[in-house]
């Protein structure tokens, strides 16, 4: 039997263990979502297991891939892991959107918490196709420490920014749907289109019944209101 080499050891359990502080992060948010799933009012208990279930098929099919990964990045040498690394780092940097979010969503994912600035600071930067894709990222994330820059952006000038940054809260679970409902009531007529809109896909009646309201007002947002019934139905 070989020698074990400490120092490759110890550089693999690094690395595992920057997978598993990241990977907690995933579980915690498995564990609120289940949590809400049973505090969900007027929903039969069979019912309720169902949506348990199908939260933690999600995350397991989620999980597999992530491991997978790591575990692909974990056998690599400490040359191409740094080069690795640095290549997500420099994509940070590049000019199309997309990239940037799929290297922050990389990094996020290894454990690395510093994506969280430049997730941060794509939330407000000049593009709004960039500011669109932070948002999604921050729902698809669930990175409910940007909370309040993703409110800020459901009055945003470009409605798919305003739409992104809706749907994101709506991911954040009840404490996102209790965000959107005061949006609803109490934002300026963009927040409150595009907070029905996201509450409508919850199928919550309250979501609808503000669209029926809007769209029955006189003015310029309710042909958009008008708009959005007919896709939620």
């Amino acid at each position: 039997m070989g020698a074990i080499n400490l120092k490759e050891l110890d550089r693999k359990v690094v690395r595992a263990i920057e997978w598993g502080a990241a990977e907690y992060r995933f579980l915690e948010q498995l564990k609120e979502e289940i949590e809400q799933v049973e505090k969900e009012p007027d929903v039969e208990k069979e019912i309720k297991k169902l949506h348990k279930a199908a939260k933690t098929l999600n995350y397991l099919a989620k999980a597999e891939k992530r491991l997978s990964r790591i575990l692909h990045l974990i056998g690599r040498s400490e040359d191409e892991w740094k080069q690795f690394l640095r290549k997500m780092k420099e994509l940070l940097n590049d000019p199309d959107h997309r990239a940037r979010a799929d290297s922050m969503q990389c990094l996020w994912e290894l454990g690395h918490m510093e994506s969280l600035d430049y997730i941060s600071a794509m939330l407000s930067d000049s593009n709004p196709s960039s500011r669109a894709s932070a948002a999604y990222l921050c729902g698809k994330l669930k990175i409910i420490q940007l909370k309040d820059s993703i409110i800020n952006l459901t009055g945003d000038t470009t409605w798919n920014v305003r739409k992104t940054a809706a749907i994101a809260l709506l991911s954040f679970g009840e404490m996102g749907k209790t965000i959107l409902e005061e949006l609803m009531t109490n934002g300026n007529q963009d927040q409150q289109v595009c907070a029905a809109m996201a509450v409508s896909l919850s199928h919550d009646k309250k979501g609808i019944d503000r669209l029926f309201s809007l769209a029955n007002s006189e003015n310029e947002l309710s042909d958009m209101a008008t708009d959005l019934l007919l896709r939620v139905f």
